[in-house]
């Protein structure tokens, strides 16, 4: 958010949010946020699909841009300082993982350029948290599966193509007599 903020030929305020989408219950939640004041921040903790700009940019999955609060800026309050937005929904596979909102002065006319690097930002930002999800249900997967070899009571042993040894649990420390340290890219037949 900071970067995209800080881009000198982008005319946006330095305002702005970065939600995470929730597709359970189809709502955004905001993830980080600059310059939002504290109203803001409490009314736009979570906003559902198709409510508001941010909403809207979710639910129809195209950048959202207006020069100003209108009808369409459902969540407001008394005395906010006139402004319009860019909300760009974050897509990967076509699922929606969020949106990322900045603002503009209110009266500012979008152009091409503007959208192009939003949606590349968007688009950078949506492989970013695809990866990171992937990692982490690795490591989930990993984990599980170290604890449930590593409670096991049979030898588990795991070697490569070569019969080298990658992997063995405790019990099989137990049963061959050898730690992991010593065994480990041995070969299994000279173990064994």
């Amino acid at each position: 958010l900071d970067l995209i903020l800080s881009i000198p030929w982008l005319v946006v305020q330095s305002k702005g949010g970065i939600f995470a989408a929730e597709q359970d219950t189809g709502t955004l939640v905001l993830k980080a946020h600059q310059g939002l004041d504290e109203r803001l921040q409490k009314t736009c903790v979570t906003v559902p699909f198709g409510k508001c700009i941010c909403g809207r940019a979710a639910l129809s999955k195209e950048i959202v841009f207006v020069d100003r609060v209108d009808e369409r800026h459902e969540v407001t309050y008394d005395e906010i300082t006139p402004h319009g937005h860019y909300c760009v929904p974050i897509i990967f596979a076509d699922k929606v993982l969020g949106v990322i909102n900045v603002y503009v002065d209110e009266g500012h006319k979008s152009t091409d350029r503007e959208k192009a690097l939003l949606l590349a930002v968007a688009n950078t930002l949506a492989g970013i948290i695809v990866r990171r999800r992937a990692e982490e249900s690795l490591l989930e997967s990993e984990r599980k599966l170290q604890a449930i070899t590593d409670t096991a009571s049979d030898a588990i042993v795991l070697i490569d193509d070569e019969e080298k040894i990658v992997y063995w649990n405790a019990a099989a420390s137990t049963m061959l007599g050898y730690q992991p340290g010593e065994i480990a890219r041995q070969d299994i037949q000279v173990i064994v």
